[in-house]
């Protein structure tokens, strides 16, 4: 019984808590904002994907560089927590990375 009340209690490795909200992976980029507030700040990257480039019968030809967009929000919630780096890429958190204690 213990083991269920404190699983209840619990948040998925994947999620993060901001205030008494929760921002889980997959969420759009309103919805991060709406809950956590605007950011300390934001920074638009580029990266690129390698992706085989197929012919009719399945073989590969050759790669492709696709070029995608990452926006990069930086929360600080101060000298007690983290600072967590959330990215988004076509509007939807795909990532939280923890860094150094805010200030």
């Amino acid at each position: 019984m213990l083991f269920f009340l404190v699983c209840l209690g619990t948040v998925p490795a994947w999620a993060l808590r901001c205030g008494n909200r929760l921002v889980d992976l997959g969420e759009p980029s309103a919805a991060v904002l709406q809950k956590c507030g605007t950011p300390d700040t934001m920074e638009r990257r580029v990266i690129y994907r390698v992706l085989p480039d197929a012919d009719a019968f399945g073989s590969v030809r050759s790669l492709v560089y696709v070029p995608v967009v990452i926006d990069v929000w930086v929360y600080n919630f101060g000298r007690q927590r983290f600072m967590q780096e959330f990215s988004f890429e076509d509007g939807r958190l795909v990532d939280i990375q923890s860094l150094g204690y805010g200030y």
